[in-house]
């Protein structure tokens, strides 16, 4: 058999045809592992997937024997790209943003405000054809209007999972009876931005030979979600999403978006990939305290924990082994690095050396260290800022960001709905000060009539009221609003075997669970996309 090495380096169309040749001939094996080796040449190619996803599909018989052993061995090997990537944002901090290390900087002691349901959610109709509905839409303003109404929904199909029919006492033996002998059974941990993604791209991808159940704690009571309520900017090009989500939610993120990125927030993006992994079949349990003794004799053969890092391991669990020491981390030089962020209204244009990180233990965690003390820092959102104000506050804050104080991201939706977000360094006072005063989402021209932070610096404070004056000469809208403060405490966990096991079944980190990303850099959510393309794709393979 001929090898993609043999096909031009431009093409991979004569590869794909001999694919799909040894597939309509039945050599079923000789087309899956052709096609692995395509799509680590070229793992954006949808094609190349979409057959691999066929050929998968078509297989009758699961062979279980030392298929977790494999994947879970091959997904240990991604540790170097995974340090690589989560460095990006240890580097970021210790150059651009190294007058704001707080090496001794902790979390506030403050209890934060849980995101209320809307008391009045708008009635968007019916949405079991929801997807074929947003294509109808001939206006990017309706559109948008009408998925910010969606992902506050109150509807079953949102917001109850499976499992509402069914008696507490007789719960554990319907997840089990969610589990199929014959199948590969799958349990994620965490229905936000990477769980969702993970079982939408395997569920996709498996088709018929998975039963997949996520399980999410972020809940009104027990069998009733909270809506999604992260009304963030991202940052993830569309050839990205392409190469791993059902083609629905592809279609329904590609409107309303510009220069070839996604076109909606991430509460969007959650709310529809909630709803494509319903309609193939994915099920859902929603519990605060969630009982993991299902997991005992139900045939399950992976955990994911998608919950951000906050998965704690049920007390009869077997934890992971203590990771071994990592060798130092270097980022190389980088001459003005501060260059690349100008658009942003970054003014710092510093000729950077190397820079070396020690990563220390600490639990199951690594953590990185610069110079003996471990890398923090603190920061704030102001959010739903108009983006027609980019070039007035890029001008406003650059007079006075020589420490970087001040970074203006513009997001990627189409002129008509774009926004921009604000990130805003602070020092431990104004840390201190702005916990204690914003323990949850509220208008800035709220916050602002309070009167002043202590602590807050003044570049801040003036910045603050020139948004709420400049708001005041918009028409109508959105109002602008503030974040909570938040820690940047990186770390990074090791996917050394064996993994913990919850009564025998492996858990597998994916996420920030795996190493948590900088906003400034892009490496948090599209890296972790990249990491569940891996995944799916190494899971067909082996197949």
């Amino acid at each position: 058999m001929s090898s993609p090495t043999d096909i031009p380096a431009n093409t991979h169309v004569a590869a794909l045809a001999e694919v799909e040749r040894l597939y309509a001939t039945g050599s079923n094996d000789a087309a899956r592992s052709f096609c692995a080796e395509l799509q680590r040449k070229a793992p954006h190619d949808p094609a190349i997937r979409a057959v691999m996803r066929q050929i998968v599909q078509s297989t009758e018989e699961f062979d279980r024997d030392g298929y977790i052993e494999e994947l879970l061995e091959t997904l240990a090997t991604d540790e170097p790209l995974m340090v690589e990537r989560a460095a990006l944002g240890w580097h970021y901090v210790a150059t651009i943003d190294r007058r704001y290390l707080i090496p001794g900087l902790t979390k506030a002691s403050v209890q934060l405000r849980r995101a209320e349901p809307p008391t009045d959610p708008k009635d968007v109709g019916p949405l079991d054809n929801v997807f074929e509905r947003l294509k109808q839409f001939a206006s990017h303003v309706d559109r948008y209007a009408f998925l910010e109404a969606l992902a506050l929904a109150d509807d079953p199909l949102l917001r109850m999972d499976d499992y509402a029919d069914i008696a507490d006492e007789q719960l554990g033996e319907a997840l089990k009876g969610s589990f199929d002998q014959e199948k590969l059974n799958i349990v994620i941990v965490g229905a936000g931005c990477v769980g969702l993604a993970l079982a939408n791209t395997l569920q996709t991808g498996l088709g018929p030979h998975a039963r997949i159940l996520v399980v999410e704690n972020r809940v009104e009571r027990r069998h009733r979600k909270l809506p999604y309520s992260r009304v963030w900017l991202t940052h993830i090009n569309m050839p990205e999403l392409e190469s791993i989500l059902a083609e629905e939610v592809v279609q329904a993120l590609a409107h309303s978006g510009a220069d070839g990125f996604m076109g909606a927030s991430l509460d969007i993006y959650e709310t529809l990939l909630l709803l494509s992994c319903r309609q193939r079949g994915v099920k859902f349990l929603f519990d605060g305290e969630p009982d993991y003794g299902f997991l005992n004799g139900a045939g399950v053969d992976l955990v994911f924990d998608a919950t951000g890092g906050r998965f704690q391991l049920p007390p009869d669990a077997e934890p992971a082994h203590a990771p071994p020491p990592l060798p130092p981390v270097t980022v190389d030089a980088r001459p003005a690095y501060g260059g690349q962020f100008a658009d942003f209204g970054v003014t710092d244009r510093t000729d950077f050396p190397p820079v070396e990180f020690a990563l220390k233990p600490d639990g199951q965690r690594m953590v990185p260290h610069l110079n003996g003390e471990p890398v923090r820092s603190a920061l704030f959102k102001i959010i739903d800022v108009p983006f027609d104000l980019h070039d007035e506050l890029v001008r406003f804050v650059s007079a006075e960001n020589e420490d970087s104080t001040f970074y203006i991201w513009p997001g990627h939706l189409t002129a008509e709905l774009n926004k921009l977000l604000v990130l805003i360094n602070l020092d431990q006072a104004g840390y201190e000060g702005l916990a204690a005063r914003v323990t949850g989402k509220m208008p800035l021209a709220e916050f602002a009539a309070a009167g002043a932070v202590s602590g807050l610096d003044s570049r801040v404070t003036a910045l603050i009221d020139r948004l709420v004056a400049l708001e005041q000469t918009q028409n109508g809208g959105v109002p602008m609003q503030i974040e909570p403060p938040f820690l940047y405490t990186p770390y990074l966990c090791r996917q050394t075997l064996p993994l913990a096991q919850i009564h025998g079944v492996p858990v597998v980190p994916v996420g920030d669970s795996l190493f948590n990303g900088h906003p400034k850099v892009g490496n948090g959510l599209l890296t972790h996309l990249r990491h569940l393309r891996n995944i799916h794709d190494l899971m067909l393979s082996l197949f």
